[in-house]
This record gives C-alpha cells, sequence and structure tokens, in this order.
C-alpha cells in the first residue's frame, strides 16, 4: 500500500497494481491517521500502520475494480488488527450505490472477524473466524457460490450459498460503503491485496510473503 501523508493523515491509498484503482478522502475528519506527534505509527513489530477511529475512511466510486458480474471469482489478503466492539465494522467492502443489499465485505461481527456477502435476491452467507484480537493476517476466497476464510495461514471456514448477479460501483477501506457509509471501521490495517480471480492454488504463496513481511504467525 502506498499512502499521501498531510499532518498525520492519510487522504490516499495507492493501487500499487497500476490499474489507477485509488481509495481517497478528502474530508480531513475522515481521514485514517498514519503519523502522531511527529512519529509514523508502528505495529508491535515495528512494522507501519494506518489507524482507523471508527469514523474513518477511504474510498472509490463508480469503479467495480472489475468485480462485478454473477458468479464471479474474488481473492482477498488482508493485514489488520481489531480494536473497536462496535457490531459489524468493515475493513474493506464492495457495494452498490443504488442498494444496500448487494455487497461484500471483510470485516467483524461483534468479536468475531467475518466475510459476509449478499446479493438483491438477499441471498447471504457470513463466516465468521472466531477470535483474533492482536494483528493477524486474513484471506477470503469466493467464487460466487463457494467461499472459504482463513486467519494466520489456518482455515476458518467455508459455505455454498449461491450468489447470483451483483454490481459494484463502491469501493471503500475502513467502511461499509453502499448508499452511504456505515459500519466504520475502529482498528488498524496494514495491509489489502485484492484479486479478481480465485488465487487458491497460489494461496499459501501470497500469505507467506506477507507473514515474512509482517512477522504474523
Amino acid at each position: 500500500s502506498g499512502e499521501d501523508q498531510v499532518d498525520g493523515f492519510v487522504t490516499t491509498w495507492y493501487d500499487q497494481s497500476g490499474e489507477g484503482n485509488n481509495a481517497t478522502q478528502s474530508v480531513s475528519t475522515s481521514q485514517p491517521k498514519i503519523v502522531d506527534a511527529g512519529v509514523l505509527l508502528k505495529d508491535a513489530n515495528g512494522k507501519p500502520e494506518v489507524v482507523f477511529d471508527g469514523d474513518d475512511y477511504l474510498y472509490d466510486t463508480a469503479n467495480d475494480l472489475g468485480l462485478s458480474g454473477d458468479d464471479n471469482s474474488i481473492s482477498f489478503f488482508a493485514v489488520a488488527e481489531r480494536l473497536g466492539s462496535t457490531y459489524a465494522e468493515a475493513f474493506m467492502s464492495l457495494g452498490n450505490s443504488a442498494t444496500g443489499t448487494q455487497f461484500t465485505y471483510l470485516g467483524k461481527n461483534s468479536t468475531q472477524y467475518r466475510l459476509s456477502e449478499r446479493d438483491d435476491a438477499s441471498v447471504l452467507e457470513s463466516l465468521d473466524l472466531g477470535t483474533f484480537d492482536a494483528v493477524s493476517a486474513f484471506t477470503a476466497i469466493t467464487t460466487g457460490n463457494t467461499r472459504e476464510i482463513f486467519a494466520n495461514g489456518s482455515s476458518q471456514g467455508s459455505g455454498t450459498a449461491d450468489l447470483g448477479q451483483r454490481t459494484f460501483d463502491q469501493f471503500a477501506i475502513g467502511a461499509l460503503l453502499r448508499t452511504s457509509a456505515g459500519n466504520f471501521w475502529e482498528g488498524n490495517i496494514q495491509e489489502l491485496i485484492i484479486y479478481d480471480s480465485d488465487q487458491s492454488a497460489n494461496r499459501t504463496g501470497i500469505e507467506g510473503n506477507i507473514n515474512s513481511q509482517y512477522s504474523i504467525y
């Protein structure tokens, strides 16, 4: 991830793929923090982190990241730490600006991390990963009708609900963004990688690279 720093706050999370899918925030009160009192914020292992305080988020609208469709495959890899206690916080989401029923988000439900997906027929599947209070590495791979989630390299659950057509035009880091932003993340985010493909065959290698960088497990 790449970030702009303005008085310690992040205005842009740059897309490193070259596709230009940057997530931005122009409202100063909604920008997450990366520097506090002139000091770069870091986790317990000395790795930089972006801190979201429960009303911050970065977003890209009118952009589906190539992830809209029927039964599309999507793979998410992330490094995050939960600090808040609010129900259903999202550290990453895809949504539709015209409806609240089409979405995918990674986040938490109460004390558990969660992958939650819904289509316009209200087919909903939520998978809970268990409780992880420290900095953790998360993976979610969905093909539209199957999905599996992992934490720190180990599978935490799978499901087979068949989701239909979805059209995403909202992407956010730190919130669930649909017709409006909500379900804000309170915690830290260090890494977010999204593929418009099934990366099951490469999962362990990607997770290994992430763990080498952040020394999580």
